[in-house]
């Protein structure tokens, strides 16, 4: 599945499609702890510095709280395509 998401990522990017990151963060103390070393996006999907990030604390990334879905309004977007990864547990997860 490493290669898939890697693979997209790329494609996307050969193509000008914008690649957008969101983060859980649980809060100190808990295993998604956006002070933690481990809390930084696998290297090998790691956003480019131009690349928006979103950070949540809410159970959807298009909760009002994260400003995504504000974000991809005022561009126009209406295709939007998810991969998901979870570095805590090393398993890579996604939906196109």
């Amino acid at each position: 599945m490493r290669k898939n998401i890697k693979q997209l990522i790329t494609v996307a990017r050969e193509n000008q499609i914008e690649v957008v990151y969101v983060q859980h963060d649980d809060g100190p103390g808990t295993d998604l702890d956006k002070s933690a070393d481990n809390y930084e996006i696998y290297e090998e999907f790691a956003p480019r510095s131009s690349e928006k990030r979103f950070e949540k604390n809410v159970n959807s990334a298009f909760h009002p709280v994260t400003s995504l879905t504000k974000y991809l309004l005022a561009k126009g977007e209406k295709d939007i395509d998810r991969t998901s990864s979870d570095s805590q547990t090393g398993s890579y997860y996604g939906a196109i």
